[in-house]
């Protein structure tokens, strides 16, 4: 039984094994359950990390990966929220999903990806577990600086085989050619950023908006202010909204308490603007 949260008692009565768990602060609560699952577990701080698969011939390089994003996150962004995290290899449909204290693995990713994917998931544990936002309506506002985060921490670990430029430079060329293909197809392409899931024409679109011209605006802001003052704002933003679900203007407000207006900047960029 993988779960969020910790467990609080187990027993086994008629053939059958009880759980009990917990979590404090959690926005859902998520179980995955195999009679296939080997565990290794390890320590990042004051954190019990978990990493449940069923198939990883590099699952001590996995566990490695996993501290090393909880130790990077909670030194840049602010501390991990709970007292236990939990990484699952599963058979799922998509490449990864987060949840409070435990995310999902697609066992059909390679290497690289998978690497990837699970850094992306372990930072949505602050840019949505612990910072909420409206999902529907600015997907860009979690999915956006968490593919940004991972970014950040592949900067400094280099040697996880990425580098937050060549991450940068593969967003805005995926951004570019949606741009490219939606205006051929369609004689012009949407990039508002604010706009609901329901809008968008294609989950192609979604990403290359949510994801890809995401993370193209928060490296362009931190080129544009300063990695003192953005690396303040992020910590503003974690410590003020923490356990809160924070609105487009709580996060721009976060980068102005450093003394630069960035409301045109995001503007620029939400409003489709912005000529990337």
């Amino acid at each position: 039984v993988a779960a969020s949260g910790q467990v609080v008692s187990a027993g086994q009565s008629g053939g059958k094994k009880t759980y009990e768990m917990a979590l404090e602060n959690a926005r859902d609560f998520a179980i995955v359950l195999s009679d296939e699952f080997e565990v290794l577990q390890g320590r990042a701080g004051d954190v019990n990390v978990l990493y449940y698969f069923c198939d990883d011939e590099k699952a001590a390089e996995r566990l490695a990966l996993l501290e090393d994003c909880l130790s990077y996150f909670s030194e840049t962004f602010g501390a991990y929220p709970y007292a236990t995290f939990s990484a699952v290899q599963t058979g799922f449909c998509y490449g990864g999903m987060e949840y409070p204290a435990l995310v999902m693995l697609s066992d059909s990713l390679g290497d690289g990806a998978y690497d990837h994917t699970a850094v992306h998931e372990t930072a949505h544990q602050w840019w949505y577990a612990a910072v909420g936002s409206n999902q529907v309506e600015n997907a860009w506002q979690d999915e956006g600086l968490t593919e940004y985060s991972a970014a950040l921490f592949f900067e400094k670990h280099p040697d996880y085989g990425f580098t937050r430029e060549q991450i940068i430079k593969d967003a805005l060329e995926e951004y570019r050619a949606y741009y490219n293909v939606y205006s051929q197809v369609f004689g012009d392409a949407d990039t508002r950023m604010t706009r609901s899931l329901k809008d968008y024409l294609s989950e192609y679109e979604y990403r290359s908006i949510a994801y890809d011209k995401g993370a193209v605006m928060f490296d362009t802001l931190r080129n544009s202010i300063g990695d003192k003052r953005f690396f303040a704002g992020l910590k503003h933003y974690y410590s003020g909204y923490k356990f809160k679900t924070a609105k487009p203007e709580d996060l721009i407000g976060c980068f102005e308490k450093s003394g630069v207006d960035v409301a045109g900047f995001f503007d620029s960029f939400l409003s489709g603007k912005a000529v990337i």
